[in-house]
């Protein structure tokens, strides 16, 4: 699911979609942002700039999914 969203919100063939979240949205809030996988951090970076704000937060003492990355 998270590589069809990705592909949705990249492709400019799908503009359509990316223009209805741009009018839909106004801000973007991303909790936990330090156990994101990399495709999950590719949707939220896009959808930032289709929004008006977009706030992360996390903290890396917390992360329960470090193991991904080593």
């Amino acid at each position: 699911m998270e590589e069809y969203l990705l592909e949705l919100i990249t492709n400019s063939k799908y503009e359509c979609v990316q223009e209805d979240i741009q009018a839909s949205y106004k801000y973007l809030f991303v909790d936990e942002f330090q156990d994101c996988s990399p495709t999950q951090i590719k949707i939220f970076d896009r959808l930032s700039d289709l929004v008006e704000q977009s706030i992360w937060v996390g903290d890396y003492k917390q992360a329960i999914y470090g193991f991904r990355y080593w």
